[in-house]
């Protein structure tokens, strides 16, 4: 997935366990139940997603580099890093 750059499509099919509505048949990932959420609660969520800013890759890479290796495999850490970056981006467009 890190070679085919694969990363966003990951992000954007993986699916949570939060239902949007009793409906639903399968639960919307994570993003897009955010997505949703923003445009039905947007004072709930704008400013969560307003403190997105000060958030900086480095930082998410000292988190990642800190897990034991014994934990997380090396390419483990580089496929969790590269998620976290693209869903941080994604998030911030919301905007």
């Amino acid at each position: 997935m890190l070679k085919e750059h694969l990363i966003g499509a990951y992000s954007e099919r993986a699916r949570g366990a939060v239902f949007w509505s009793t409906y639903d048949r399968y639960a919307p990932s994570p993003l897009e139940l955010v997505r949703r959420a923003l445009k039905e609660f947007p004072k709930e969520f704008v400013g969560a997603l307003a403190r997105l800013k000060d958030a900086h890759v480095e930082e998410l890479k000292t988190c990642v580099a800190r897990v034991p290796a014994s934990w997380m495999s090396s390419i483990s850490k580089k496929f969790a890093v590269q998620l976290l970056c693209y869903n941080l981006s994604e998030l911030r467009k919301l905007l």
